[in-house]
């Protein structure tokens, strides 16, 4: 974990192991000395007399998701319009679930609701965000941290969104998680962090949808060794899933790797009557445990939604002209209204991205100017309930002067 240089006064803060270091003093100009201060595992007890209430909902055990951290990708957004691929019906701008699928080797960005219950301004409030992979049944394992981020103040029974930026350096289903520093007089510094599965998958084909594949770990918040069942449950009609492991034991604090196959019979060839089975499924696969005498609860899920859509193909031209350069792109199968994005990037590795969504057959149409010199051009495409995410081979092109 790195920290910046900090000022006389600042700290650096790690909110979820209750670590901060504070700049005291400078000791000594030249060479400069500062007398640092560690403040580590100090827990302030609850004040039901506080005037505030940092706070971050957690998950739903009916969905094993939290309403309060989404995930932005630049990979369908309309320029400075962001766009969801998981989104309330009708308005695209409004992300559920996780909001987007992350964006692989580029930025993206995690949102997080930070919010104050009570009649007292906070201020100061550090914020920490964390990735853990691949997405866990449970709280537990190495988490990463991300970054700090420092807000001002959240006012009186509000709340405040912060962002970090992320960038994936692989393709794997990830599991995030959002913390906030408690502060001495909070009503209950118990309610200060939330976990986020992001696990989101498109089920492509054309007669038969592929199968989807999800490796997790359930990871154990015991300190003994302790049995966990895998269940899956939420599937809808003509949708299927099993675990490569019916229970796990893990050890004190312990995790254990799984593998769950999730499938549909939706356009299958042996399926006669298609009209009842939906072409989205929102599968919750949970860890249970026995808690003693007649409790028998979730230690934790995760939520793959998946959707069986078509696998798209992306057929494109580039042409450079003087100053300029035009981009034809055809979805096949054909589908419209897919949002997307043509990265052009300039010999030095800066990239350029140009938002484009595809026309009612399916065609994408852009051109913009740049100067004369090399450039890769490359055509991406989100996932729809009709296509599924593709992306197109890289062409090069040399612009004339």
């Amino acid at each position: 974990m790195l920290f910046g240089a900090l000022k006389v006064g600042e700290s650096a803060v790690d909110a979820a192991r209750l670590l901060r270091i504070e700049a005291a003093a400078i000791l000594q100009p030249d060479p400069l000395v500062f007398q640092v201060i560690v403040h580590w595992n100090e827990q302030p007890p609850e004040d039901p007399n506080g005037k505030f209430d940092l706070r971050i909902t957690p998950w739903s055990t009916d969905t094993w998701e939290t309403p309060d951290i989404w995930v932005n990708s630049p990979r369908n957004d309309q320029g400075a319009k962001q766009i969801f691929t998981y989104h309330e019906d009708g308005d695209e701008t409004k992300p559920i679930l996780n909001g987007d699928k992350p964006w692989v080797k580029h930025k993206n960005t995690i949102f997080a609701r930070v919010s104050n219950s009570g009649i007292q301004d906070a201020k100061d409030v550090f914020v920490t965000a964390y990735i853990n992979s691949p997405p866990g049944i449970g709280d537990n394992g190495t988490w990463e941290t991300l970054k700090t981020v420092k807000v001002d103040a959240i006012s009186a029974n509000g709340s405040q969104i912060v962002q970090f930026d992320w960038t994936p350096a692989i393709d794997k289903h990830t599991c995030m998680s959002v913390a906030i520093f408690p502060q001495p007089g909070e009503i209950s510094p118990k309610n200060n962090r939330a976990q986020e599965n992001v696990a989101n998958f498109d089920s492509a084909g054309s007669s038969s949808h592929e199968p989807v594949i999800l490796d997790a770990m359930v990871r154990s918040p015991f300190t003994v060794w302790r049995r966990v069942d895998l269940r899956v449950h939420g599937l809808p009609m003509g949708w299927h899933a099993v675990v490569d492991r019916q229970w796990v034991w893990t050890a004190p604090k312990g995790s254990a790797p799984i593998t769950a196959v999730i499938w549909t019979d939706l356009d299958s060839p042996r399926m006669r009557d298609q009209r009842r089975i939906p072409a989205e499924a929102r599968p919750r696969i949970e860890g249970w445990t026995d808690y003693g005498t007649h409790r028998y609860l979730p230690i934790g899920g995760i939520l793959a939604p998946v959707r069986a859509n078509k696998r798209t193909h992306i057929a494109f031209e580039a042409v450079a002209l003087p100053g300029r350069i035009r981009v034809t792109a055809a979805l096949q199968p054909p589908s419209a209204n897919v949002p997307g994005v043509i990265e052009i990037t300039d010999a030095a590795g800066a990239p350029r991205l140009l938002p484009v969504r595809s026309d009612p057959t399916g065609y994408i149409r852009a051109e913009t100017p740049v100067s004369p010199g090399r450039y890769d051009v490359q055509v991406f495409t989100s996932s729809t309930p009709q296509a599924a995410e593709a992306e197109s081979d890289i062409r090069q092109v040399v612009v004339p002067a």
